[in-house]
């Protein structure tokens, strides 16, 4: 029953209600949820399930730190005060009860970590697919999206089937839904081709991800989930483990190493028929002009770039204003991030953020390295996802609240990393203990046999 009321609340969380409704108790909704939630976990376990400062949890903490001051000195013109308190509580309650729900579960249930991992990082957003998919059919519209503009689906159309891009009922925009899905359908799929139990789950959900990816049209969502899982495996066979500590330093330099990977494939006929026009090939959809604009901020050294500005930074700098005509599909074009995570971090953190979102990445990049020889199917499940985020970070800003429900499976994700770390370090040593045990058992009977 804990588990299942866990997965409720996460799931009302991603329904994104303050979004799509004007009842100021239905945007508490998910907030309310969780502290009742927190009590029943309390009264259940007869002891308060307090926030354990423990030393895997404090790279999410200063994170989330970083995040909530962010969002707390948020440019974003139309907003209201009432709307980020709840926000930000609702961000707190979050992670409060996922950390508690997470203590709870390794404490008390079985060690099937992988069981736990999809339990809390999957199933929540199948009910959310499973809901978008039932609303679109029954042709009801919720959410308002950002893009103006729709499109043809491309890859369908490959297929032969012409269509617009789908436009899901309780998604804010395409590209931030895709990047979402991209996460999902990476651990899903690293989870069936690892041969871990649970097939008929991983399966459906694989199924359902790569339909909704192909509705929306998006390329970057299925072609990045594939390459990690290859480079997963090839790190799981060769043993080269160690080679995760280079991964955060792809952001910084992926941008230079795409810009000339696409100006290589820019003339070649399969890539030129997965894109709009050879124009968004060759530019990676106008990212680099979008990238080099955004550096001009901070050819000179501010004030500003020490803290950030705040959520929505680039827009408080002034910089978005440069790079507002390359989104004129979307209604608020000089809004837009700078689609990258390191600029956006940049922007709306600075460097203390940067240097918190760097701890936050080699925190969980350490446990993994530390337990990898001990578990390593949970622990691909981690890099697998890891690796995605890394990758697409280049191209999106995919650290704090700009990409609907994102965040929270960055934070689900590193927070079940955090529990389940320290258990299976004690199952390897309890496991190692007995074996010696069992051989010491087995000396000594050879021993007083041949002693007789």
């Amino acid at each position: 029953m804990t588990t299942v009321l866990y997965i409720i609340g996460y799931f009302i969380l991603l329904l994104y209600l303050p979004k799509v409704a004007d009842n100021p108790i239905v945007k508490a909704l998910p907030l309310m949820y969780f502290l009742v939630y927190y009590i029943y976990l309390t009264l259940s376990t007869r002891k308060l399930p307090a926030l354990p400062i423990k030393r895997n949890y404090t790279a999410i903490h200063v994170a989330s730190i970083i995040l909530i001051i962010g969002l707390a000195r948020t440019n974003k013109p139309d907003t209201i005060l009432m709307g980020s308190v709840v926000k930000v509580l609702s961000f707190l309650a979050f992670l409060m009860c996922t950390i508690a729900y997470s203590e709870w579960y390794v404490r008390k249930r079985n060690k099937d970590f992988i069981l736990f991992f999809f339990l809390v990082n999957l199933v929540p957003y199948l009910l959310y697919c499973f809901v978008n998919i039932f609303l679109w059919a029954s042709g009801i519209s919720v959410g308002k999206y950002e893009e103006t503009t729709i499109g043809e689906a491309l890859l369908l159309s490959q297929l032969g089937i012409n269509i617009e891009r789908v436009k899901f009922p309780l998604v804010t925009g395409f590209n931030s839904f895709a990047t979402l899905l991209g996460g999902l359908f990476s651990v899903t799929l690293m989870g069936l081709v690892s041969s871990f139990r649970y097939k008929s789950l991983l399966w459906l959900s694989l199924a359902i991800i790569f339909v909704m990816l192909l509705m929306i049209d998006s390329r970057t969502a299925l072609i990045y989930p594939v390459l990690c899982c290859l480079l997963v495996l090839f790190l799981k066979k060769r043993e080269k483990i160690g080679i995760l500590r280079t991964f955060p330093i792809t952001q910084i330099f992926g941008p230079i190493l795409l810009v000339l990977f696409l100006q290589l494939v820019s003339n070649i006929p399969f890539f030129a028929s997965l894109s709009r026009s050879s124009e968004d090939l060759q530019t990676g959809n106008s990212r680099t002009m979008v990238w080099t604009m955004a550096l001009t901020e901070f050819i000179e050294f501010k004030f500003d770039h020490i803290a950030g500005y705040g959520e929505y930074g680039h827009y408080e700098s002034g910089a978005s204003a440069l790079w507002a005509p390359f989104f004129s599909s979307y209604e608020n074009s000089e809004m837009m991030h700078p689609h990258n995570t390191i600029l956006m971090i940049l922007f709306d953190y600075g460097i203390i953020g940067l240097i918190a979102y760097f701890f936050l990445l080699y925190r969980s990049i350490n446990m993994v390295i530390s337990t990898w020889k001990f578990n390593k199917d949970f622990n691909s499940l981690i890099v697998t996802y890891l690796a995605y985020f890394l990758i697409i970070g280049i191209t999106e800003s995919f650290f704090g609240f700009y990409y609907l429900n994102s965040y929270y499976l960055l934070f689900s994700v590193l927070i079940v990393q955090a529990a389940v770390t320290p258990y299976i370090q004690m199952e390897y040593i309890r496991n190692h203990e007995s074996a010696m045990l069992k051989k010491q058992g087995r000396n000594q009977k050879f021993e007083l046999h041949h002693a007789h």
